[in-house]
């Protein structure tokens, strides 16, 4: 098996020297004190020296790897030691320092090195940094290594190659499946031998390859499933990218272009480049007039000051010469000559622009428009529409001929014109037209808007919209959860949550609503509890209106709905416990003195008739707890509140403790009944001796506890309803009960012992 030379790098099958550079190819000699161990145990420059060259690679190896420095004894090659150097720095995960080892390397020596940086080579591909040093170490083996030449096809990002890449992996064929399908209609595509790729196959492509495809025109719309950053990449190649995106993606000449052409200035987020230089001072100049020529291009100078030749006010008309035409940007400008007729193309434009020729056609038509001349109007904008080749050129006429049919009561027409016209402003117009016939019809248009829009106030305004429609519909659906991904005011923002709670609520309960908000929370919790009530999701509900409760200046629908979470305690499932729930109201300060007696006591008592409690808990249910809290502090601030509430409290309170007490009392009633049947049985079961009985003597004497908690239990319940208008038959009753327990337990008690 062949085998690399550590001094030069080159290959060795089996010599005892390298053919190359002769040096010995003796491995470390086993054993005694010139194992490396040994050697590097003493560490001695004189063993060192007599060692020999395997175990003096070895203990280069070792040394390097503990990060200690090299002796000069070892004598080896300035080449070796950068070898061993880079192998350490590329188990050690430092790419950076293994390519400047590699990079002292003989040229064309050490092939290994290929082998070796595609062992980390998904490591190296996230190292965007170390893209050109690697590039530079893999070149000389490109020719002789596939390896070497498919990673230096993808850090070079030399995208037309990466096919003939495959090829030599794969051989000319590709093979049979659908992948192999797909790389055949690439290739023909970027060749010219065919127009497109099948859609069916285009999402079975990489990035790279969809780009190329971009690029060379053939590929016209984004694949589903496109991962990022690829899918942004792509988007800006197709034109479909907001201008966000566009800068996000490194295009930012692209994105200066469209903030110009959307009458914005480039931000500085996109650089100083000479493009957005550029951009930006057209910007100044349309809008203040303000001419910085040191920063347009050269050729956009001339043109500035032939198109003010025909911008400004004259009489008369005037031609538009060869190097206006041919800048679409400029004809904003002369809309308002165009639109009276004033302008005219110089000798040879028409044939040279025809697009500009169409242009200066469909301005006559806006006269028309304002005269309410919709035949003329309509005639013009066919004819444009018909005869023009430029996208939007013909969408602007489909605009002029929706807006005519309108005014003529030709909504159906209207609609379809403006179906054909592609953009948010189309889509805008589509929703007003649609709306004059109803609401419901408004919708699919306000979906497109939200989905073409590259300007979030536009996005907003038709959110706007939407909150107005409240019958249910997928696409009212769709339109909502878009819309929950914008940033917009927390009013706005609540409206919509309120509308997927309503509509949506199963989705709503698990979304992964990005910079989740306050009221997100809540209205996620209270999703979930529909969908699943339990007590942990009641808790949940709770805990996220107290956080909105204590936020400054807090909407006035978090106060809607804390009244109806409280108002609808008295319906939950018997499976749904209220306590946790109120309690945490009751901690953020939500509820009035009033409340908090009434829901504490309600809550409290609730828990006690639906839990279940054994005397082996050795402690009370927390309801009872917030049961006698309720009662307390019913008598130390009744003064506090008025007359007609102080009566509603009372009678609240008292009902809630007699239901305790009496749900309490007759637990503790059943368990004496049961009493002398359970102790018959022990009696039953008794041990033939004392010490066989043991067990049974314990069990009787943890019976009768039982009985004295259950009695004790309701003896506390019993005395929270003195002073409060409970039945006194009620409470005779159960005083009877109590004393007749208190009176058998001790005898009880002296039996079992």
């Amino acid at each position: 098996m062949a085998e690399w030379c550590r001094s030069c790098g080159g290959e060795s099958t089996g010599d005892e020297v390298c053919g190359d550079c002769g040096v010995p190819l003796d491995p470390p000699a086993p054993g005694g004190e010139r194992t490396v161990r040994g050697v590097l145990r003493r560490r001695s420059a004189p063993r060192l020296g007599g060692a020999p060259l395997g175990a003096r690679r070895a203990a280069a190896i070792d040394l390097i790897a503990q990060g200690r420095p090299l002796p000069a004894e070892l004598d080896l090659t300035d080449h070796e030691i950068a070898w061993y150097r880079a192998h350490a720095a590329v188990n050690g995960g430092d790419l950076t320092a293994a390519l400047d080892q590699m990079a002292k390397l003989p040229e064309t020596g050490y092939a290994a090195r290929v082998g070796l940086l595609l062992s980390v080579f998904p490591a190296l591909l996230a190292t965007r940094d170390c893209w050109p040093a690697a590039v530079a170490v893999l070149a000389p083996f490109v020719s002789g290594s596939d390896d070497a030449a498919a990673m230096v096809a993808v850090l070079g990002r030399t995208t037309p190659d990466v096919v003939d890449v495959a090829r030599r992996y794969a051989g000319r064929s590709f093979g049979e499946g659908r992948r192999a399908r797909a790389l055949t209609a690439y290739e023909r595509a970027v060749t010219g031998e065919a127009d497109s790729v099948p859609g069916d196959l285009v999402p079975l492509l990489a990035p790279a390859l969809l780009d190329r495809l971009a690029v060379a025109g053939v590929l016209s719309d984004l694949p589903d499933g496109l991962p990022e950053p690829a899918a942004t990449s792509l988007r800006c190649r197709l034109g479909l990218a907001t201008a966000e995106q566009t800068a996000e993606a490194g295009f930012a000449a692209e994105a200066a272009r469209r903030a110009y052409l959307t009458g914005e200035a480039p931000g500085d987020r996109l650089g100083d480049g000479p493009d957005v230089r550029h951009y930006r001072a057209l910007h100044d100049y349309v809008t203040t007039r303000r001419l910085r020529e040191e920063d347009l291009r050269p050729g956009a100078r001339e043109v500035i000051r032939l198109t003010d030749a025909v911008t400004i006010g004259f009489a008369g008309r005037r031609s538009v010469p060869d190097e206006v035409a041919a800048d679409p940007t400029t004809w904003p400008r002369l809309w308002p000559n165009a639109a009276q007729g004033k302008l005219y193309p110089a000798d040879g434009v028409a044939q040279r622009h025809p697009r500009f020729v169409l242009w200066l056609e469909l301005c006559t038509a806006y006269p028309a428009l304002r005269g309410g001349l919709w035949p003329e109007a309509l005639r013009i904008a066919g004819r444009v529409g018909e005869a023009a080749q430029d996208p939007a050129l013909r969408a602007e006429a489909r605009n002029v001929a929706a807006y005519a049919y309108w005014q003529l009561g030709r909504v159906d027409d209207a609609l379809r014109e403006l179906g054909e016209a592609k953009g948010a402003g189309f889509a805008v117009n589509a929703m007003l037209v649609a709306s004059s016939r109803n609401a419901a019809a408004a919708l699919p248009h306000l979906a497109q808007i939200m989905r073409l829009a590259e300007d979030d106030q536009l996005r907003e305004a038709a959110v706007r919209r939407v909150i107005e429609h409240d019958e249910p519909s997928a696409t009212l659906v769709a339109i909502i959860r878009a819309a929950l991904d914008l940033t917009v005011d927390d009013d706005l923002h609540q409206q919509l949550l309120a509308l997927s709670f309503r509509h949506d609520r199963a989705w709503l309960a698990t979304a992964p609503l990005p910079a989740r908000r306050r009221d997100d929370r809540y209205f996620q919790a209270l999703a979930a509890y529909e969908e699943e009530p339990s007590t942990a999701g009641l808790g949940e509900i709770a805990a996220a209106l107290a956080d909105l409760w204590r936020r400054p200046g807090r909407p006035a629908w978090v106060e809607t709905e804390t009244r109806r979470l409280t108002a609808g305690l008295a319906g939950l499932p018997e499976t749904v416990d209220a306590l946790r729930a109120v309690e945490t109201l009751a901690q953020a300060g939500m509820l009035s003195l009033a409340d908090r007696i009434r829901y504490r006591a309600f809550a409290g008592a609730r828990q006690i008739a639906t839990a279940e409690w054994s005397p082996r808990l050795g402690r009370p249910l927390p309801g009872e707890a917030a049961l006698a809290r309720a009662v307390d502090e019913y008598w130390q601030r009744s003064g506090e509140l008025e007359a007609d509430v102080l009566a509603t409290v009372e009678e609240s309170l008292a009902e809630d403790v007699r239901w305790a007490a009496l749900t309490i009392g007759n637990t503790a009633i059943r368990f004496w009944n049961a009493f002398d049947k359970r102790m018959a049985t022990l009696a039953q079961s008794a041990g033939r001796t004392w010490e066989e009985n043991q067990p049974n003597e314990a069990a009787r004497r943890q019976l009768v506890k039982d009985l004295e908690a259950h009695v004790d239990r309701s003896e506390r319940l019993l005395r929270l309803t003195d002073g409060l208008t409970v039945d006194p038959q009620f409470r005779k009753d159960m005083r009877a009960f109590h004393d007749k327990a208190r009176t058998t337990i001790p005898y009880l008690r002296r039996r079992t012992v």
